[in-house]
């Protein structure tokens, strides 16, 4: 007995240590129960110890059944290890009958470590081998990791097969019982139930067997109902490339999407999100060529986001760049004339220290031409005078004098005469010496020559200084504009919030939605108005200008008295178009024929300024109306004022601020612009100052030699 009870405190002791070592959760009342089992069992074994008989019968069934359920295993390494448990079972349950039958309550005990011992054991075995099998799905380092799909999927529901069997051999096993009373050690069947779900084996076969019934059956199905039904509707992405491809119909468009449950305001808004708007790159192309206007890209660059505080300066980034091309053409214009001579150089330096900030484009234009053509008539009084020089129709000392109405760069006047002289007489020797009257002669010429540099140089000094008069007055004038634009635009915002808090402060989500898209529908009525009108009146003062072009002044007169008169009796819609007229023939009555044409275009880009101008202040009225509402929606009356306010505060304070700003890059520039007017009036002035200087020695000269003729002739 003392080798047997020590093989039995083993067995109880490697059954309940692997219980709790692999962390299986054996409850309180688990384990009552096998006590209850247990000592049930002596009791039950001392009185009905005869029928053992008839319960090795039954264990000699469950092992039979056992055995023919590891049959159906696969894997013949899983079947001979559990088959060696089950065959250790049945030795050492015959060996141990006969004990049973001597000792009684022993009997029990024996039995119940058998059972319990074995059926750990086939659970150890099972699920070491699980876990070596499973090594090549998850672990890159085994041979067979990259094997194909198919094999793999053969082998997963081999495992999974035969792992279902081992748990129908621990149930059968664990389904024994000692004199009609289960010894509880169908757990073991349970235990490895929950390992094969808790490591996927069963709930996580769809990722096995997923791909092949989602190919061969859920998608050939799908395909034949999309075929036979047809269920799919258009996208908003579908519908935007449609229409963008003019394929659909603007109306079209608004169907599709009513369809797909937009509502009518918001299609509105998609249809005209889902135009291609212009890059900024093709917006410079169009105002390059004068395509559109100055207000027509703002408008644009309103429309592709660009911030507020910053788009003023991305529109006059693109006006720079946009009028590059023509700055480099007016610059390399002066730089020919300078190297011919006709330009000094003070001149080429204005123009490359001019600016597209200070000079309108098409100002910049109309002086590109007017550059290129005083070089090429240049050019040609050159060329004459040459050829006037080598026939002899002139002498040198003439066509010196004349070279220096054209030449102001004394080293290529010099260069020219030198080279007209070597080509008009290449072999014959320049004396040294030289009479009285030829001295004479050349003096005077040179005497004429310098008065005529330094008229010149009297002239360019007044046109630069103006020049720069104008650049200082224009770029004054243009942030006066910007920093009035900015206040006016503060003030109708803040007037509008205020006015409109007054009309929909506490109006709740639902009212404010409705009061929005009112003020909506009368602004863009209104603009349309407006834009109707501008293009009515830009229409009718381009077809009173073709039929006045070459009128008289008393053909304008009249026709302005005929207008007056229309005047009087004329509709409110067609008063702005007959105003226009009357003032447009105004204009053009004292002007000359060529003039007329500029100054029609002048008229109407002052219509267009105008007419933007009440256009913006529209949008603006709105945008801070919208703002407000938006802001305010589901407030109180009088946290909606008090919003307000706030608001209005903001506003003024934004704009004072960034007229700061403007007023300090204005003052900037004024002051550089004021510094280089002071450096170039210094420049003309020490160079008349030279000038006169150099006159003033040819003159005494000039005078020494006509007192040496006096004499000479006395």
């Amino acid at each position: 007995m003392g080798r047997l009870g020590f093989k039995l405190k083993e067995y109880i002791l490697k059954f309940f240590g692997a219980v709790l070592g692999t962390g299986t959760k054996v409850t309180a009342q688990s384990a009552l129960n096998a006590a209850g089992n247990i000592i049930a069992l002596q009791a039950w074994s001392q009185i009905v110890s005869h029928q053992f008989d008839h319960i090795a019968a039954e264990w000699e069934q469950k092992a039979k059944q056992a055995m023919d359920e590891l049959n159906l295993v696969e894997d013949e390494e899983l079947k001979e290890k559990i088959g060696e448990s089950i065959g250790t079972f049945q030795r050492f349950r015959e060996w141990g009958q006969g004990v049973v039958k001597a000792f009684g309550s022993v009997g029990g005990w024996i039995t119940f470590a058998a059972v319990a011992a074995e059926a750990l054991a086939i659970y150890e075995t099972a699920f070491s081998w699980f876990l070596a099998q499973f090594d090549e799905f998850w672990n890159p380092d085994n041979p067979n990791f990259t094997r194909p799909a198919k094999e793999k999927l053969d082998k997963w529901i081999r495992i999974q097969r035969d792992f279902q069997r081992v748990v129908n051999v621990l149930a059968v096993l664990g389904s024994h019982s000692v004199y009609g009373n289960a010894l509880g050690l169908r757990v073991f069947a349970r235990l490895l139930n929950n390992v094969s779900w808790a490591l996927g084996i069963g709930w996580l076969s769809w990722i096995a067997i997923g791909p092949g019934m989602r190919f061969t059956l859920a998608q050939p199905l799908e395909k034949e109902y999309r075929r036979r039904l047809r269920p799919e509707d258009y996208t908003r992405e579908l519908v935007t490339r449609l229409l963008r491809k003019n394929i659909i119909t603007v109306d079209d468009a608004r169907g599709i999407l009513a369809g797909l449950g937009w509502s009518d305001d918001k299609i509105e808004n998609l249809i005209k999100d889902m135009w291609d708007y212009p890059s900024r790159s093709e917006l410079q192309d169009l105002y390059e060529d004068k395509i559109i206007t100055d207000e027509k890209l703002n408008e644009w660059f309103t429309r592709l986001g660009i911030h507020p505080e910053i788009r003023d300066d991305m529109l006059t980034l693109t006006i720079k760049r946009a009028t590059s091309s023509v700055m480099k053409s007016y610059v390399s214009a002066v730089e020919s004339n300078y190297l011919k001579g006709y330009r000094s150089l003070e001149e080429l330096k204005n123009a490359y220290n001019l600016t597209i900030s200070n000079v309108n484009v098409d100002d910049l234009r109309a002086l590109t031409i007017a550059e290129k053509d005083f070089g090429e008539r240049n050019d040609e009084r050159v060329k004459t005078l040459i050829e006037a020089f080598r026939d002899g129709t002139i002498d040198e000392e003439t066509f010196r004098a004349r070279l220096a109405e054209i030449i102001v760069r004394p080293e290529v006047l010099e260069n020219l005469v030198a080279l007209e002289k070597q080509r008009k007489q290449p072999k014959i020797r320049v004396e040294p010496t030289e009479t009285l009257e030829r001295r004479l002669r050349r003096l005077e010429n040179r005497l004429e020559i310098l008065q005529i540099q330094y008229r010149y140089q009297l002239k360019l000094r007044e046109q630069d200084l103006a020049v720069m008069d104008a650049r200082i007055t224009r770029t004054k004038t243009r942030y006066d504009a910007t920093i009035e634009r900015i206040r006016r635009l503060a003030d109708i915002r803040t007037e509008s919030i205020l006015a409109e808090a007054q009309i929909s402060a506490g109006y709740d989500v639902e009212r404010a939605e409705a009061r929005i898209r009112e003020l909506t529908a009368v602004t863009e009525a209104q603009i349309s108005r407006l834009q109707a009108e501008l293009e009515a009146i830009i229409r009718a003062l381009e077809e009173e200008f073709e039929t006045f072009r070459t009128a008289t002044t008393y053909e304008v007169q009249a026709r302005i008295r005929y207008w007056q008169t229309k005047l009087e009796t004329a509709s409110p819609d067609q008063r702005p178009i007959i105003e226009a007229k009357i003032v447009l023939l105004q204009e053009l009555a004292a002007l000359s024929v060529a003039e007329r044409e500029q100054r029609v275009r002048t008229v109407i880009e002052r219509y267009k300024a105008r007419y933007n101008a009440r256009i913006e202040e529209l949008k603006e009225r709105l945008e801070a109306r919208i703002t407000f509402l938006r802001e305010t929606a589901g407030l109180s009356r009088d946290e909606a004022l008090a919003r307000a306010r706030e608001m209005a505060e903001r506003i003024k304070a934004e704009a004072e601020e960034r007229i700061k700003e403007l007023e300090k890059r204005r003052d900037a520039e004024l002051k550089e612009l004021e510094e280089r007017k002071k450096k170039l009036e210094l420049q003309y002035d020490r160079r008349l100052e030279e000038l006169e200087t150099r006159i003033n020695q040819v003159r005494e000269e000039l005078e020494i030699v006509r007192e040496a003729l006096q004499k000479i002739s006395r």
